[in-house]
């Protein structure tokens, strides 16, 4: 997953909010962690358009989420991987 512009914000309550653009259109991004164990989940709402849910598992680094995206929640309908550059 690439995206043109994303800016994310990971709180230490274990909340993820973000915005940004990628080849399908704008949207907003929200989600949570787990201080206490690797698990993520990420809301992707397209404005305007349709929703992707994504669950994955953060690596002991935390720069790599990997996991499953799916257009329900807890869904399978192809893998993922995030990474954190910069």
């Amino acid at each position: 997953m690439k995206f043109d512009k994303l800016v994310v914000d990971a709180k230490p309550s274990g909340l993820i909010e973000g915005s940004g653009t990628d080849e399908v259109g704008a949207f907003t991004f929200n989600g949570s962690f787990s201080p206490n164990e690797p698990v993520c989940r990420i809301f992707k709402q397209y404005i305007g358009q349709h929703a992707i849910y994504y669950q994955g598992t953060l690596d002991n680094t935390g720069s790599n989420i990997e996991g499953f995206w799916g257009f329900k929640p807890a869904s399978n309908d192809g893998k993922f991987q995030m990474k954190r550059v910069g």
